[in-house]
C-alpha cells in the first residue's frame, strides 16, 4: 500500500507529565492505528535525553530503529 507507515507525535503539557496522559493517548493511537487497513507500522522520534518518554514506548512494545539524527531516538513498533 501507499501508506503501509504512520508517524506520530504526543505533546503533554509539563503539569500533566508523569501521569500516564502521552502513554494513554499512544494506546488509544496504536488501538485506533490497528483498525486502519494498510497500515502496518507507527514511528516516532523523541530527544536522545528523553529517557521517560524512551522507557514508555519500551513498554507498549517500541523498539529503536536507525535516526539519521544523532540527538533524536526513532522508535518503531508494527501494528498488525
Amino acid at each position: 500500500p501507499a501508506f503501509s507507515r504512520a508517524e506520530f507525535a504526543v505533546a503533554v503539557r509539563a503539569e500533566r507529565s508523569a501521569l500516564g496522559v502521552g502513554k494513554a493517548l499512544t494506546r488509544r493511537l496504536l488501538h485506533y492505528l490497528s483498525t486502519v487497513p494498510g497500515i502496518m507500522r507507527l514511528e516516532g522520534v523523541c530527544h536522545a535525553e528523553n529517557a521517560s518518554v524512551q522507557a514508555m514506548l519500551g513498554d507498549l512494545g517500541f523498539v529503536r530503529g536507525e535516526s539519521d539524527m544523532p540527538e533524536r531516538v526513532k522508535f518503531v513498533k508494527n501494528v498488525r
